[in-house]
């Protein structure tokens, strides 16, 4: 297992992790939805693993967590940041330095 995996604890460890969501994930994900895909194959963990994402016309479903198309665009049309998806609601996440 390379060091990266185990650092996630693999990619169980990784799939613990809350997903975390990018312009070109949401993107990718808007995309199913528009051409009527049940599902699609979604990296939540900025490329450690893939996972299956549920897809209807309206919202996808990841892990269970029902994120409407809305929701995505706004991630879609932000591509300096990254989302976590944290009790339903994305966050983007934030990393602050004193440097």
């Amino acid at each position: 297992m390379d060091d990266d995996r185990k650092a996630y604890g693999g990619v169980d460890g990784a799939q613990r992790l809350p997903p975390i969501l990018t312009s070109a994930v949401a993107q990718g994900l808007l995309a199913a939805m528009q051409r009527g895909a049940a599902t699609v194959t979604a990296s939540l963990d900025l490329g450690l693993s893939e996972e299956s994402v549920a897809v209807s016309t309206d919202a996808v479903s990841i892990r269970g967590i029902c994120l409407p198309r809305a929701a995505l665009s706004d991630v879609a049309a932000t591509a300096e940041k990254c989302f976590e998806c944290i009790d339903g609601a994305l966050r983007p996440i934030s990393v602050f330095s004193e440097a």
